[in-house]
């Protein structure tokens, strides 16, 4: 079955559709691979918090995911315990921070 899935996919199944009938599609092939209340803004939710735990600032967040504001991208900078407690031993430690840019390199 999910090579089926996978083949409509292949097939650019989102041509000649409309927003709403490409979220229906959507909707419907993640059901159908057993992906329940995925919904095609759940792609742009997780992109945003990705870059957040990959160590991204926030301005890049904002610019690569569309926001318009600075506070709707703060939304998805919700650190775990476990980011902040090594963000806290990485100063303890005495260990240069480190920041991504867009572009993939490394400030320190």
């Amino acid at each position: 079955m999910f090579q089926l899935i996978f083949q409509e996919i292949q097939q650019n199944m989102f041509s000649g559709s409309t927003e709403c009938t490409a979220n229906h599609k959507f909707r419907d092939v993640a059901r159908a691979i057993g992906l329940k209340n995925m919904k095609p803004h759940s792609l742009r939710h997780t992109f945003a918090a990705m870059l957040i735990v990959f160590g991204y600032d926030i301005m890049v967040v904002k610019e690569l995911v569309g926001h318009a504001d600075i506070r709707t991208s703060m939304i998805y900078a919700k650190p775990d315990m476990d980011i902040l407690k090594g963000a806290v031993k990485m100063i303890e430690d005495g260990d240069d921070l480190v920041t991504r840019q867009a572009d993939g390199e490394e400030n320190r």
